[in-house]
């Protein structure tokens, strides 16, 4: 089991992130697999991590998230990742897959939603589109009706 095993998402997106952004600096190699490294973090903070590919839980950093705990935080993440192009490599051609796949899935959706509106008679359609008006109320933006307050400001002028 390697670090990205037990990492959170969000800890691997945000490490993925820093390390994009080159917040990794004094690399120190101790083997293939254990390292050593600064990471700048969020403000002016940089930490001292620690990182053992073989022995993941005895990788460490001194971040407020990490320090003491026996958890994969960001910096280790970036960390791996910048002492792994490999690893990285690896990381970008998954995201690339999942952003594809998501891409194929979305126009799949959209084709089955002009396959049903094309079988949709008028008055279905207007139906339709009258309820989505009224469930999402920020579309009477589009019509000038900004709150539907509007409707009855002046309903006394009707009596």
């Amino acid at each position: 089991m390697g670090l990205l095993d037990i990492a959170s998402i969000r800890s691997i997106e945000r490490g993925f992130s820093y390390y994009q952004s080159k917040c990794v600096i004094n690399l120190k190699s101790y083997s293939e697999t254990q390292f050593e490294a600064e990471v700048k973090g969020s403000g002016s903070n940089v930490y001292r991590c620690y990182i053992d590919m073989e022995h993941p839980r005895k990788s460490k950093c001194n971040c407020p998230h990490a320090d003491g705990r026996r958890v994969i935080c960001k910096h280790m993440i970036a960390l791996l990742f910048t002492a792994s192009p490999e690893a990285a490599n690896k990381h970008t051609i998954m995201l690339n897959e999942v952003e594809e796949d998501y891409h194929l899935r979305r126009n799949m959706w959209i084709d089955s939603l002009k396959e049903m509106v094309n079988d949709m008679s008028e008055e279905e359609l207007r139906d339709a589109y009258l309820n989505t008006l009224i469930e999402h109320g920020e579309m009477a933006e589009l019509f000038g009706l900004d709150e539907e307050e509007d409707l009855f400001e002046d309903e006394n002028e009707f009596y």
